[in-house]
Parts: C-alpha cells; structure tokens; sequence
C-alpha cells in the first residue's frame, strides 16, 4: 500500500493526527529509525501536551469531547441490548414465517 492509503486507513483507525503519527512511527520501524523517532519524542519534553491543551480548550476541541463521549455511550447502549433486539428480530422472523403458512 501506498502512504496515502496507509494515512487513509490509520485516519480512520487512530483519528486525522493520531493517524499520521502512526504511520511516522511504522516508517520508522520499517527503515530501522525508531529508536531515533523515539528519542526525538522524548526530546520534545511537553510541548506536544501543551499543544493537545490548546486544541481542546477550543470550540472545537469541546465538540471532539462530546462526540467522543456520544459515541462511547451509543456503544455501550448497543452492546447491552444487542441481544434483546436479536431476540425480537428473531421473534418477528418466526411470527412473519408462521404467517406466510397460514397465507
């Protein structure tokens, strides 16, 4: 795969940033430099922190937040009741099934 359809995938995995990161790092351990790339993050002390900071401190770095937090909840509210609803699909399945019989 090209860098673009890495970027493409890793986007989608890790978010836009985290994304791009990602694929630094697995360039870096393919060309035998991650040693070197993790002594430059280290080097960086905490201005990537600082720069994080600032992003979420905004509008919308708030709006982030709460998307995050939306979509970790309609997870969590699909995972509990996944199964009630296989349950009544199945249900529907077997009642629309005994119907067409009776048809």
């Amino acid at each position: 795969m090209g860098d673009m359809e890495q970027m493409n995938i890793l986007s989608r995995i890790f978010g836009g940033i985290s994304g791009g990161a990602m694929l630094a790092l697995m360039n870096a351990t393919v060309s035998g430099k991650l040693q070197d790339k993790l002594e430059e993050l280290e080097n960086m002390g905490d201005a990537p922190k600082q720069m994080y900071d600032r992003m979420i401190a905004t509008m919308q770095g708030t709006q982030k937040r709460l998307e995050s937090a939306s979509e970790g909840m309609r997870i969590a509210i699909g995972n509990n009741l996944l199964p009630v609803y296989t349950k009544a699909i199945d249900l529907m399945a077997q009642f629309k099934s005994w119907l067409t019989q009776i048809i």
